[in-house]
């Protein structure tokens, strides 16, 4: 059952007993989703640092089997929708980051960005109408970071708009050999770009044409407001969105019951248990 886990979650046929979940591509986001999925199929409460311990299958396996069968029962709170308005409260990853910023001079370590090339009759309004709709859609793009100044505690403030824009930069004119310096100090330069976490919008986005049917999209946000798993989610919406806006339909998207603000609350609140 363990392996069915593993080859699920990494997307492979099968894993064998002598198999190193990191070997097989495994990394620490996964290794969060592998404690949920326990605790489904098997029963098991873990904790993620036993993974990282043992994280050869069988060695997983064994140490599995020696823990009880039952985990303590615990009533956990459920995750709800909370009010937006007073002070917002920071996830237990937030306020490690807004520590760093504000007390030490992180600059631009902490920035996620990354690029795609994208080929083909590119329509550019639709690109950036449907970034704007990403934007909209996750409050967490549309958020700043400060200091409660009667509690000395930070919060986040969700805005109701923002002034993002796609910005663009036609590249044609260079020539062959310049090209490719040209777009390597583009995007060196957005990925040190710094971000003032009390700003409303942490994500900027670039597109680069370098040629009449090949373009660049460049994303940067600071890692307060996105993670690596949250980029996924970010280029599958982007796609559907696109799609739709092409084609002049409504958003394909269900609606988020909950946002990230949502899992902060709940996560203060299983602190405090």
């Amino acid at each position: 059952m363990l392996a069915g886990v593993w080859a699920e979650l990494l997307g492979i046929p099968r894993v064998g007993r002598t198999d190193n979940f990191f070997a097989l591509g495994g990394h620490s986001l996964l290794a969060t989703r592998m404690l949920s999925r326990l605790r489904q199929v098997l029963n098991r409460e873990i904790e993620v640092r036993a993974i990282f311990q043992f994280p050869v299958l069988k060695d997983l396996a064994a140490h599995l089997e020696a823990l009880p069968n039952q985990p303590q029962a615990v009533q956990y709170p459920l995750m709800t929708r909370i009010s937006r308005s007073g002070p917002l409260p920071l996830s237990l990853a937030q306020a490690r980051l807004w520590f760093l910023d504000r007390f030490t001079s992180s600059g631009s370590a902490y920035n996620i960005a990354g690029a795609m090339r994208l080929q083909g009759d590119l329509d550019v309004q639709v690109l950036e109408r449907s970034l704007k709709q990403i934007v909209s859609r996750h409050e967490t793009l549309r958020t700043s970071f400060s200091e409660d100044l009667g509690t000395g505690k930070p919060v986040q403030q969700i805005y109701e708009h923002v002034d993002f824009e796609l910005r663009k930069k036609d590249l044609r004119e260079s020539s062959p050999m310049d090209l490719q310096l040209r777009v390597d100090e583009e995007l060196k330069s957005e990925a040190k770009h710094k971000f003032e976490i009390a700003d409303p919008c942490l994500f900027r986005a670039l597109l680069l044409q370098t040629g009449g049917r090949q373009y660049i999209l460049n994303a940067v946000m600071h890692h307060i407001i996105s993670d690596g798993w949250s980029i996924e989610v970010l280029i599958q919406e982007l796609k559907q969105l696109y799609a739709a806006n092409q084609q002049g339909l409504r958003s394909p998207l269900p609606e988020l019951q909950v946002q990230y603000v949502d899992y902060a609350a709940w996560q203060q609140q299983l602190v405090n248990l």
